[in-house]
């Protein structure tokens, strides 16, 4: 009797748990909704000021060409009335009548007409020129995104890193943003991610920060935080080819402005990506709940096998790029060791990554001889 009572309420506690974590969910879901919705609105209000911004910027270049025209056609009046005076003539009232100024022929007509341009409107057509480019699917040459060099090359050209006021950059920002618009387009997205990650790399090469000694930002307690911030780090140490003669500018506050909303985009097209694949997997992985675990072992071998050769490359050589990866791996191992059941020996498959990396964060390698390796350091270089 007392076995059923105690099953009873132990049922009825767990469809009270239940029922909580079903309503926690949903408030999950409605928040996430929410905030999501709140950050769609915020980038459309983003994305109006820059429109207004630029419109702006477009009307008060439109006046200074006014202005600048007033003054050359003031100057063509001096020079053909230079006394001053105004005629007149008689009328029945007896007073005279002021004689309507002859109207001046404007200079800079036919022959002359590209002398009439000035540069603002010479560098707007060269922007417009540059966003008509930019849109289209340029691709990649040796590996490179010609799209993001473009963009590059055009800014050191026109030396906006070092303007005080221009619109180029937010022109190249609402060119970004209506790019990725596609969300689910995974192809656009990771075309878009190489070209404004190749632009916020040669930014940071670029760009010198005027001003006080920056606030060192927090240390990042995420893999992937710890990697970002170690890439951002060892940038200035990196070359591409091409543009191995960079040098740095003291940049003013439209470059850094551009260089911060860079940023954003480059973690919000890496986050739109992770999210499509997580989808994509999750579909996949729930419709191998029956599958036998010998299958899902060979998944997560062959899975394991893809992330130990392409791991490691040249830009991971360095010791704290070894500290970065021997931390993710570890991350990794124990979640195979607490999913014995289903990655099974699949983490075998990581030992040549872990051997390199192994071998990255011993200090004064110098010293290692091949004894030593084979003998005290068994691990890194087994024996066949």
């Amino acid at each position: 009797m007392d076995n059923s009572k105690l099953k009873i309420v132990v049922q009825s506690l767990v469809s009270s748990l239940e029922k909580k974590i079903d309503e926690t969910e949903k408030k999950y879901e409605e928040t996430n909704k929410l905030s999501e919705d709140r950050l769609k609105q915020a980038l459309e209000a983003e994305t109006k000021i820059i429109q207004l911004k630029t419109t702006v910027q477009r009307l008060e270049e439109k006046l200074s060409d006014i202005e600048i025209e007033d003054e050359i056609l003031h100057r063509q009046a001096l020079k053909n009335n230079p006394t001053g005076k105004i005629s007149g003539q008689p009328v029945e009232n007896g007073y005279h009548e002021t004689k309507s100024a002859q109207p001046i022929k404007r200079f800079g007509i036919g022959s002359d007409s590209k002398l009439r341009r000035s540069n603002k409107e010479m560098q707007r057509e060269n922007v417009d020129a540059l966003i008509r480019c930019i849109t289209k699917d340029l691709g990649f040459i040796e590996g490179k995104p010609v799209a993001a060099f473009t963009i590059y090359k055009c800014l050191v050209h026109w030396k906006s890193f070092e303007a005080e006021k221009t619109s180029v950059f937010d022109r190249l920002i609402q060119t970004i943003g209506f790019a990725i618009e596609d969300e689910s387009n995974n192809n656009h997205m990771a075309y878009w991610l190489s070209n404004t990650s190749t632009l916020l790399f040669l930014l940071q090469q670029t760009i010198k920060a005027t001003g006080s000694t920056p606030v060192k930002p927090p240390q990042p307690t995420s893999f992937f935080g710890r990697m970002a911030r170690n890439f951002r780090s060892t940038s200035a140490k990196l070359s591409i080819g091409g543009l191995n003669g960079i040098c740095q500018v003291e940049a003013k506050y439209p470059a850094l402005l551009f260089k911060e909303q860079l940023t954003a985009y480059v973690e919000k097209i890496y986050g739109i990506i992770r999210d499509n694949l997580k989808k994509e997997l999750s579909s996949h992985l729930s419709l191998c709940i029956q599958v036998p675990l010998i299958f899902v072992q060979k998944i997560f071998m062959q899975i394991f096998s893809y992330i130990n050769i392409q791991l490691f490359n040249r830009e991971c050589c360095t010791f704290s790029n070894g500290e970065y990866v021997k931390a993710g791996l570890g991350e990794l191992e124990l979640w195979c060791v607490n999913a014995r059941e289903y990655a099974g020996s699949s983490r075998n498959e990581l030992k040549h990554v872990q051997q390199a990396v192994g071998f990255l964060v011993i200090h004064q390698k110098l010293r290692i001889t091949y004894e030593d390796l084979t003998t005290d350091l068994p691990q890194l270089c087994p024996s066949p």
